[in-house]
């Protein structure tokens, strides 16, 4: 089983590579049996990040997971960070880094050497931001909301304690990706509040990455003139 997914995931690395063309028909079974890989070599909590981003793109909605509720609790921590309060641009990079779009090649990369599949296109930052492009774009508007299972109780009941005890009694609900009129990938943060603090709650909107955009025709992306 491992050496036939290892195959499958090669196959598809090298027809990438010959056309040097990525579109959704190729990164859709890529993810899927890299999602596979993790699970079969038991590495799913090793390459976290990767394994996550593998969960988000192939279902619609994610709702639990000790890496999602990590995710928000660091969103929180953030929003909250007294450095970040007062200076925006280090706020929306610090909110931006936890996306983690570098850990994730990192993962990606690490565990294709590991299992001896050639992967030095995920070098070539061509092809990683059209993968990005790609993966982005089946991401907008897949709304990840804080985890409800019984392992991220403890989280959030940390983070409520936490803002109270910092008199801002706001909670981070849902974030996800959306596109702007420029096609810029956006992330996107809903905050909760209560009564006497952002009754309404807030949303808070930063980019993604400065080399990010979702203009894609057919779902193809040519990533070499």
């Amino acid at each position: 089983m491992e050496t036939k997914l290892k195959n499958k995931i090669q196959c598809i690395l090298s027809e990438i590579g010959k056309t040097n063309t990525i579109n959704y028909q190729s990164l859709t079974p890529l993810i899927k049996y890299t999602r596979e890989l993790l699970e079969f070599t038991q590495n799913k909590k090793r390459f976290s990040t990767l394994n996550f981003y593998c969960n988000w793109f192939l279902h619609t909605r994610l709702s639990q997971g000790v890496w999602l509720a990590k995710f928000f609790e660091s969103i929180n921590d953030t929003y909250h960070d007294e450095k970040a309060r007062s200076d925006n641009n280090y706020f929306l990079s610090q909110v931006t880094s936890k996306i983690a779009f570098d850990l994730l090649r990192y993962e990606l990369d690490h565990l294709f050497d590991e299992s001896d599949i050639e992967s030095k296109i995920i070098q070539d930052d061509r092809f990683w931001y059209a993968f990005l492009s790609i993966l982005t774009d089946d991401l907008i508007d897949k709304k990840l909301t804080f985890p409800l299972d019984k392992g991220s109780k403890k989280t959030k009941q940390r983070i409520q304690t936490k803002n109270n005890r910092l008199s801002r009694p706001v909670f981070p609900e849902e974030f996800y990706f959306s596109n702007d009129e420029n096609n810029k990938v956006k992330w996107n943060i809903v905050f909760s509040g209560s009564e006497n603090f952002f009754p309404n709650g807030f949303h808070l909107v930063g980019e993604a990455s400065h080399n990010l955009n979702v203009s894609i025709a057919d779902n193809v992306i040519s990533y070499r003139e």
